[in-house]
């Protein structure tokens, strides 16, 4: 067995061998099919000796196992799962399996479940499954297939069986999984059935017929040896057919020649499958009746014992079937049922509830078996037991449930997860009789469960207001001081969703949620403290932010623990993941939603899965990756249930988003007002109306209908209260700021961007959410933040929170991940910080850094490159591919340089560098016209100075950077020819000269520039600096091109009076 394990179940206790014939020629065939398959199947007719021989072989071999008896019961998947769960209880944390809401996905959690417990085993390990003909094959055949399926190397499963493996398990042994030993190979041989028979005497004719009869058949020897033993003279042999008949003959022979109490002693005792010696005086009220059991097994007779002492006896199958057909004819009706009874409670009292269930239905025990499932209820649905509670429950007469209302309420509450709507109505039928019978805690009790019910549906919460209304009635007529803790808790915390739906304003819903979080520290139930939490979580979210944090930091270990069910775990995550995202908090929310997509895909819960691939949309949204948005809108559409009105409410709302970025505007529109239509008529929470409102508002806005973006940011301020009321301000501020810059406004949006990072930077206050579904329109005020000089290093930081897309190249100081100058000298930072840039290592990767910003957006073909990069180089695509490689690693950042088409180009949202920004700024004044304002060229000619410091990779003289220096210098020469004009126009002649003065740096021959400066220096009452700027003008062109100047330069010098 494995260490540390103490089994309390019958069928978890391996027999213990009693002087077992050992039978060493199996052992060493055993041994080597361990070697090879993953399944050894052991079929051979009922006495054959498979249980002896899988115990005395793992006794002999001394290897760690599990045994497990196999019944009926098993077709339940989740008590088979809660029993080998048992099994190895003792080697590691509990197995996460045993849930209510993974009723219904068998094959997906079987897969998990088989796989953890195996890994559970240690090497070698052997997993005994005992009866396996007993397993419902016909309607549950899968699971077991899937147990086979996914034994790893190093454990082996030995099947022992009456049977031939079904069909289903055919495909396998075609690959060699599952072998067979069949009867031909199990029967003993001759001399381990004299060896049993305990014959020396080889010269005893009479007998050796009687073993050839008996053909190697263990049971029938045992038999045949004690009935020798009592008819010493006997030689005929009775003219039996078949092994049952002879058993038949045999066991009647034993138990006829026992004393009559012991005979009936017998009887009662099979009817139950392992009895210890304590419930054999119990159940028969004889003293003597362990000593029977004893005396058997001494003998080896049909008995065996299992565990540590105390131990449990076991008859062998076939000698119990015979003893339970006797009692059925020797025992009247009402004794048999009265025996019955109390071997069902022998089992109820010592925690065997299946044993006692069946035990109670046989002996038609209804209040019993009805009593039964109401104790065991809780813990029988809390480790995913409910369907065989349920079935439990149907064999009870109609008119005992109709007439208790707590089966009622427990049998909706075991359909919470499986069905909400239809346990729903159980549950309805339970408040209406609790309610009848003036059970005020019973009557609450299952309102909670109802109000759970409405969470588990996701479909909407209004009818929760008539609900929060019978819970107030029945707290009005009850003292609060009886109420235990967790009871205080169900009540308190569903009380507190249900008015935080429907009734944010009731002055009940503090109370409530205030008793509640008291209560929360006062329970051990793990489960119960993680739903109610996650309930409290969303309330104090919006009023009391501190009480949230304490609680977010008290309760965040829990959701870690396996032992709770996947979907209190994922939904735990899923509020308290936003919680620290309001807290800006982001590595710690992005773990939470990634434990949670993780539990979500393991376990099949699909329907919880798609709350985080709504919330990976905003992320995607938020990076400007429209495709990646695209593509998972369009998996959520086809696997969205249609019965799940909430999950349509945000899938509707961030398609507007969608829309809205992409300046569908008018298709967005629709969108956004239909989610708001949708939650309104659902019930959501405050605080999702609240984003609502704002999300119509920004579609309201980008469409240029600013008076309706103003109406629903008031309809937003006037709906919501605490936290949620500043959230709807703020957001107010952000719309207005919008409207305000696209009225080409800036200096009304600038002032108004002022005012609302005034309000961010108060404790609690945030608008991540509104940032991240629309992104475009964040980034458009960040930008303009960042222009006007407002609040730098805040707005920095918002943006690299919210890991926002730059709207264009050419926004000041926006944080890009990577950063690189090499206009002038080279430089190269990383979110913010430098890079040095000097190692030789560093040399090549950086060489190839330049050539992918010489080459611009579009990229170089990787064959030229490699070739122009590392000619001499016996592989130069190899070597082009290393330094590809170190290229990422330097940049610490694998998606900056992208390899698609078979071309490397540097990834423009990832990487910014002065030459891109350069370009952009140069196209951006070859399309100013009349119409544009000097402020923008004011901008533009800034820009443009801060951009240029120099030649690309100023002093580097690699042939192949020349015509990239050149053609950027060109770029800049004619930006500046274009806005210098404008500027002089403008009479902006400080910029204009500073501009001038840089190209003439880049250009000493450009006679344009020249006369730029000397209409600046003159506009500027500087005659000496105009003249000394003509006669630089002239020396150089004479003594570099040995001529003189234009005659254009030569005018302007005598208007100026320069000559």
């Amino acid at each position: 067995m494995l260490p540390d394990r103490s089994p309390t179940y019958a069928k978890l206790s391996p027999p213990r061998v009693h002087e077992a014939v050992p039978r060493t020629r199996l052992f060493a065939r055993l041994d080597a099919l361990c070697k090879t398959h993953a399944v050894i199947w052991l079929a051979a007719p009922p006495g054959a000796g498979k249980t002896t021989l899988a115990a005395s072989y793992l006794a002999a071999a001394q290897v760690p196992s599990v045994w497990c008896q196999i019944d009926q019961g098993d077709a339940d998947p989740a008590s088979f799962f809660f029993f080998l769960s048992e099994a190895v209880r003792g080697a590691g944390p509990a197995l996460p399996w045993l849930a209510p809401e993974l009723e219904g996905n068998v094959v997906r959690i079987a897969r998990l479940f088989f796989r953890d417990f195996y890994a559970r085993l240690p090497r070698g390990a052997v997993v005994v499954f005992d009866n396996i003909q007993e397993f419902d094959w016909s309607n549950s055949g899968e699971l077991m297939e899937i147990a086979f399926s996914e034994i790893p190397y190093g454990v082996t499963v030995l099947a022992l069986s009456r049977d031939a493996p079904p069909a289903r398990l055919a495909r396998l042994e075609v690959h060699g999984l599952l072998v067979t030993l069949d009867w031909n190979e199990l029967r003993l041989n001759a001399d381990e059935a004299r060896a049993l028979m305990q014959l020396d005497d080889i010269d005893c004719p009479h007998r050796q017929v009687w073993l050839d009869k008996i053909d190697g058949w263990a049971a029938g020897i045992v038999m045949l040896r004690e009935h020798l033993a009592e008819h010493l003279g006997q030689t005929d042999v009775p003219l039996l057919e078949g092994r049952e008949a002879v058993f038949r003959y045999f066991a009647g022979e034993i138990l006829e020649r026992m004393p009559s109490a012991w005979q009936h002693s017998l009887l009662l005792l099979s009817s139950l499958p392992g009895i210890s010696p304590s419930d054999a005086q119990l159940l028969t009220g004889d003293s003597a009746a362990s000593g029977i059991l004893s005396q058997l097994f001494q003998h080896r007779l049909f008995v065996d014992r299992r565990g540590p002492a105390p131990y449990t006896y076991h008859f062998h199958a076939l000698f119990r079937e015979f003893l339970q057909y006797e009692a059925r004819q020797r025992l009247d009706a009402d004794e048999r049922a009265a025996l019955l009874e109390r071997a069902a409670t022998i089992a109820d009292t010592q925690g065997r509830t299946d044993e006692a269930a069946r035990l109670y239905h046989e002996a038609r025990a209804w209040p019993q078996l009805a009593r039964l499932l109401l104790h065991r209820a809780s813990d029988m649905l809390t480790t995913g037991r409910g369907q065989t509670w349920r079935e439990w429950l149907h064999w009870l007469p109609p008119a005992m449930v109709e007439a208790e209302p707590w089966l009622r309420h427990w049998q909706g509450a075991s359909l919470n997860h499986v069905d909400p709507a239809l346990g729903r109505q159980f549950l309805v039928q339970a408040e209406q009789a609790f309610h009848a019978g003036g059970d005020v805690r019973a009557r609450l009790l299952t309102v909670a469960a109802i109000i759970d019910s409405y969470t588990y549906e996701w479909a909407g919460f209004s009818a929760l207001r008539e609900w929060a209304e019978v819970m107030l009635d029945g707290l009005a007529q009850l003292d609060p001081a009886t109420l235990d803790p967790l009871t205080d808790l169900r009540i308190h915390s569903r009380l507190t969703l249900a008015l935080f739906f429907t009734a944010p304003d009731s002055p009940a819903l503090a109370r409530s949620a205030e008793r509640a979080l008291k209560a929360i520290s006062l329970v051990d139930d793990r489960t119960e403290q993680l739903a109610a939490g996650t309930f409290l979580l969303d309330y104090f979210s919006t009023t009391d932010i501190v009480a949230a944090r304490e609680l977010t930091a008290s309760l965040d270990r829990h959701a870690d623990d396996p032992a709770i069910g996947p979907f209190h775990r994922i939904w735990w995550y899923r509020s308290a993941s936003f919680r620290h995202q309001l807290d800006s908090n982001y590595p710690a929310a992005e773990t939470m939603v990634a434990n949670a997509r993780r539990l979500a895909t393991e376990f099949g819960l699909d329907h919880l899965l798609i709350h985080f691939n709504l919330r990976a949309a905003i992320g995607l949204l938020g990076a400007g990756d429209l495709a990646a948005t695209a593509a998972l809108l369009g998996d959520l559409r086809r696997s969205l249930p249609s019965a799940r009105k909430l999950d349509l409410v945000y899938l509707r709302s961030i398609e507007a988003c969608y829309l809205a970025q992409c300046g569908d505007i008018r298709a967005a529109l629709p969108l956004a007002q239909t989610a708001l239509d949708l939650a309104t008529d659902a019930a959501v929470s405050p605080t999702t109306r609240c984003q609502l409102h704002v999300s119509l508002a920004c579609c309201h806005v980008q469409a240029g209908d600013y008076a309706a973006a103003e109406q629903q940011c008031a309809e937003a301020v006037a709906d919501m209260h605490g936290y949620n009321k500043d959230y709807a301000r703020n957001a107010q501020l952000f719309v207005r700021a919008c409207a305000s810059l696209f009225r080409n406004d800036e200096a009304q949006a600038a002032e108004i961007l002022r005012q609302l990072f005034a309000e961010l930077r108060r404790p609690d206050a945030t608008l991540s959410v509104t940032f991240a579904s629309y992104p475009h329109l964040a980034r458009s005020l960040f930008a303009l933040a960042l222009r006007e000089g407002i609040e730098v290093d805040y707005v920095r930081g918002l943006i690299a929170r919210q890991k926002l897309a730059a709207p264009d190249r050419v926004t000041p100081d926006w944080p890009w991940p990577v950063v690189v100058r090499c206009l002038g000298k080279f430089e190269l930072s990383l979110a913010g910080g430098g890079v040095a840039a000097s190692g030789k290592a560093q040399q090549r990767p950086l060489m190839l850094l330049k050539a992918l910003l010489a080459s611009g957006d579009a990229g170089q073909l990787q064959q030229s490159l490699a070739v122009r990069l590392w000619p001499d180089a016996s592989d130069p695509k190899a070597a082009l591919n290393i330094n590809v490689h170190r290229l990422r690693k330097l940049l610490d950042n694998d998606e900056a340089v992208v390899v698609a088409a078979g071309k490397i180009m540097l990834a423009e949202t990832r990487v910014w560098s002065d030459v891109a920004a350069l370009i952009e700024i140069c196209e951006q004044c070859g399309r100013l016209d009349d119409g544009t304002s000097g402020h923008v060229v004011n901008r533009l000619a800034s820009m443009l100075l801060n951009l240029y410091r120099g030649p690309f990779c100023d002093g580097e003289e690699d042939s192949w950077l020349l015509p990239a220096r050149e053609r950027l210098r060109g770029r800049f020469l004619a930006a500046v020819e274009q806005l210098g004009q404008r500027l002089e126009q403008a009479r902006e002649w400080a910029l204009a000269h500073r501009l001038y003065l840089r190209a003439q740096e880049a250009e000493p021959l450009a006679e344009t520039v020249y006369r730029g400066l000397m209409r600046c220096a003159h506009a500027q009452n500087d005659p000496a600096a105009a003249f000394s700027t003509y006669r630089r003008c002239r020396d150089t062109l004479s003594i570099v091109l040995g001529r003189k100047p234009s005659a254009e330069t030569e005018h302007l010098a005598a208007v100026l009076d320069l000559k």
